[in-house]
């Protein structure tokens, strides 16, 4: 069976999850960059796991304090827009 036949689902899961392991690396080296928070933050929403995207950036929110941009992700996260 080739990833063709698997559902979408089942394969965001599978890489996200890859690359969350990956990015989080990649932060215990650098903790200081602020694209690879908001990636991170972003592969959770992947994931559907909007707890964990908003603790991240909280984290996030502790080494860049100032950032305009990860309180605007944050805002989004915790007052979602009802569709």
């Amino acid at each position: 069976m080739s990833w063709y036949y698997f559902p979408v689902t089942v394969f965001y899961r599978v890489t996200s999850g890859l690359a969350i392991f990956l990015v989080k690396r990649k932060l215990k080296k650098n903790h200081a960059d602020l694209g690879k928070w908001i990636l991170l933050a972003k592969l959770y929403e992947v994931r559907q796991e909007r707890t964990e995207a908003i603790k991240t950036l909280k984290l996030a929110q502790r080494v860049f304090p100032k950032s305009d941009l990860l309180k605007r992700h944050l805002a989004r996260l915790q007052n979602p827009s009802p569709r």
